[in-house]
């Protein structure tokens, strides 16, 4: 689950890797968390910004396709 380390370790770079080449940011770990879900643990680090922006970055592309099909 390298998407799932990315996003709770705060490497914003590789978690944008993962993406682009598409992983899944809803799959669920052992633990049933999903990798947004693991980002939402850095709110008390300065990485919190970057990684949700990116996040919310990729959700927004993917309901952009969902509504030109």
């Amino acid at each position: 689950m390298p998407l799932h380390y990315a996003c709770e370790k705060g490497f914003v770079n590789v978690t944008n890797v993962l993406l682009d080449f598409g992983a899944n940011l809803f799959s669920h770990d052992f633990e049933l968390n999903t990798p947004m879900e693991l980002a939402f643990t850095l709110q008390r680090t300065r990485k919190y910004d970057e990684m949700s922006t990116s996040l919310i970055a990729v959700l927004d592309k993917s309901e952009s396709t969902i509504e030109q099909n």
